[in-house]
């Protein structure tokens, strides 16, 4: 049986066979990375910033990776809120009362139960200090029923968003592609492939009103920050000069 998509039309088999957005070894997709905070200084900081609000943000989401392993009280903010919202009951409601809506909604609620939203849950709330987040679906073909079998995560370095729009979401490739955004006068930006929206699962957060582009907690907290590390790497020199040696 044919998988369809909201509009009712059949979804090709060859999207259903491997998830998006593998890591590559060699291009731009790596699994590691250098981390740009190692010295942040305002200089570099207001440059990730302005580079990440051009569409060049690759060096940001890095910045943002890092930050919330060093500065403890935003990692303990973010996890609290991460925490409580995947531990809330999940519910879908009948669409309808006739009978082809009750069991499309109980195929839904069978499909919840076994637990794949719920174990994502918290790496989609990734985006409340990223702006976005993105999971692959991986499906898996049962009885006749196609069911996302799980929801891989991928870290935001290996996206961007456009400058043109602010809100399209590109994934990068090295195949020489390019995304042109659906508005008028737009331009091929190449070095990226568009994300369909039947293979992948995309939530954006909003900590305020504006673009995807210019969203994401860790743009408030940056600069707070960086100071805090100041102070900490001061204390680190003080010990180090006038306490017991950590040598």
């Amino acid at each position: 049986m044919a998988l369809l998509d909201q509009y009712g039309k059949e979804i090709p088999a060859a999207l259903l066979r491997r998830p998006v957005g593998d890591a590559t070894v060699v291009g731009s997709r790596p699994a590691i990375h250098t981390t740009p905070i190692g010295n942040i200084d305002p200089g570099l900081l207001g440059s990730l910033l302005t580079d990440a609000a051009q569409g060049n943000s690759q060096a940001w989401q890095t910045f943002c990776e890092e930050i919330e392993t060093r500065d403890l009280h935003y990692l303990g903010v973010l996890a609290t809120r991460k925490r409580s919202i995947s531990q809330l009951p999940i519910t879908v409601t009948d669409a309808g009362p006739s009978v082809r809506q009750k069991k499309q909604a109980q195929f839904v609620r069978d499909w919840i139960e076994r637990g794949v939203l719920r174990r994502s849950l918290f790496d989609m709330l990734d985006a409340i200090g990223k702006g976005f987040s993105v999971h692959a679906i991986k499906w898996r073909a049962e009885a006749g029923n196609y069911t996302p079998e799980r929801l891989i995560f991928r870290p935001q370095r290996w996206f961007d968003i456009s400058w043109q729009d602010g809100e399209t979401i590109k994934i990068r490739d090295d195949a020489g592609d390019a995304v042109t955004p659906d508005i008028a006068g737009a331009v091929p930006e190449s070095g990226f492939s568009a994300l369909d929206p039947r293979t992948v699962v995309v939530h954006r957060h909003p900590s305020w009103s504006g673009l995807t582009l210019q969203s994401g907690l860790t743009r408030a907290v940056a600069w707070a920050s960086m100071f805090k590390f100041f102070t900490v790497r001061d204390w680190g020199i003080f010990v180090q000069n006038y306490g017991i040696p950590g040598r």
